[in-house]
């Protein structure tokens, strides 16, 4: 059977690694599949095919960062070496550098997952997406604004950039949203839920300040926060310091979110930028409703598209609610909510008091996922490797 290789630094945790996890099984029908992980110690995610741990974990100091380059390089070389691939994918820098720089006979394909120009755009950092991009083959957007982000920055032309979105397989996951949870949800209670990684891009200050203006309208609210990050103490601390932390659950790291989304009224998505937004599609599957910003690059995309018009207020769009970004600075001395804070509690109070909206949403959920399933994105994957 024909092989292919996927790089990726790691297993666990994070939106590039689960969709390396299901790509393995969605193509190891085709393929026989291959994965090179940097580090594997701390593998959360189940894949099909044939794992090779380089067991070199990141480094923080320069001089260790420059040594791992090259103990990557000859680990990757010696791997594509011994093997026939006919294309070798990789997610993230990293494994984008290492992927160019070994180059043999097979397809180079990088897979571009965020906004580069709202992420670190140092001259270094350009230069080398620039030669990686040079060397690629083929460069993979996960939405239309990340290709447009690539062409606008002057990073590659659009005719070597394809965009392909996550999949979701939504059988799956409602499946796995049966699991028994120890969990007490309040039977009169609403519950909003959020799930990302605790950092600057995913914004949950923003969504806990708006939450604090929300209880003093509804008193019978709670609100779950699933993931792990930098931010956590900070935004654990937060909370107590609005005297809300009774009412805000954080969660942690769950490897089965599902239950929670399913039993929560709304998944509120409060993203500063994002490459596409899979915890969005995933609450979709689970007919869930969402409020998100409209970030870039990929809210928009899945929830209203088509459509270019600035947004002033929330909007109630075909598959969701979109409302403008919140824009606010994470400060502890400044309680009163901005314009955009405000149009999002608005947002949140509207799907509270009319059920209405979240029985259109069930319903056009189930229309949408079905763009996002395995087999459509499995296929436009096998187009290009065997292109």
């Amino acid at each position: 059977m024909t092989k292919i290789l996927f790089i990726i630094p790691k297993l666990n945790g994070g939106g590039a690694e689960k969709v390396v996890s299901n790509l393995s099984h969605d193509l190891s029908m085709h393929y026989d599949v291959h994965i090179a992980v940097f580090d594997n110690s701390d593998q959360t995610y189940d894949c099909t095919g044939t794992i090779h741990d380089l067991k070199i974990p990141a480094q923080k100091k320069y001089f260790n960062k420059i040594l791992n380059i090259y103990k990557r390089y000859k680990k990757i070389k010696t791997i594509k070496k011994n093997h026939d691939f006919v294309a070798s994918i990789s997610f993230l820098d990293g494994p984008h550098l290492i992927n160019a720089m070994t180059r043999r006979r097979e397809k180079i394909i990088v897979s571009i997952r965020n906004n580069i120009s709202m992420e670190n755009k140092s001259f270094l950092r350009l230069l080398i997406l620039k030669y990686i991009f040079k060397v690629a083959n083929k460069i993979v957007a996960i939405s239309s604004d990340v290709k447009n982000d690539i062409i606008n920055l002057k990073l590659s032309k659009s005719d070597k950039i394809d965009v392909i979105y996550n999949s979701v397989n939504s059988n799956l996951i409602r499946k796995l949203a049966d699991t028994e949870i120890n969990f007490n949800f309040e039977p009169n209670a609403h519950y909003l839920i959020n799930v990302g990684r605790l950092t600057f891009q995913k914004g949950q200050w923003n969504l806990i300040q708006v939450f604090s203006e929300l209880i003093k309208i509804k008193s019978n609210v709670y609100l779950l926060i699933a993931g792990t990050g930098e931010l956590k103490e900070k935004l654990v601390n937060y909370c107590e310091y609005l005297g809300i932390q009774d009412k805000v659950i954080f969660l942690g790291y769950v490897s089965n979110p599902y239950p929670f989304i399913r039993k929560s009224d709304i998944f509120t998505f409060s993203s500063n930028f994002e490459g596409l937004g899979n915890s969005i599609l995933e609450s979709l599957a689970l007919s869930t409703t969402v409020i998100s910003t409209d970030c870039k690059s990929g809210p928009r995309e899945i929830l209203d598209p088509g459509n270019n018009e600035i947004l002033l207020d929330y909007k109630i769009a075909k598959y969701g609610i979109l409302t403008p970004i919140m824009e606010s600075s994470f400060d502890f001395l400044n309680q009163e909510l901005s314009k955009s804070q405000k149009i999002y509690l608005e947002a949140i109070l509207k799907v509270l008091s009319e059920k209405e909206i979240q029985d259109y949403y069930k319903k056009n959920s189930e229309i949408r996922i079905s763009d996002f399933s395995p087999e459509k994105i499995a296929n436009e994957w096998i187009k290009i490797i065997n292109k």
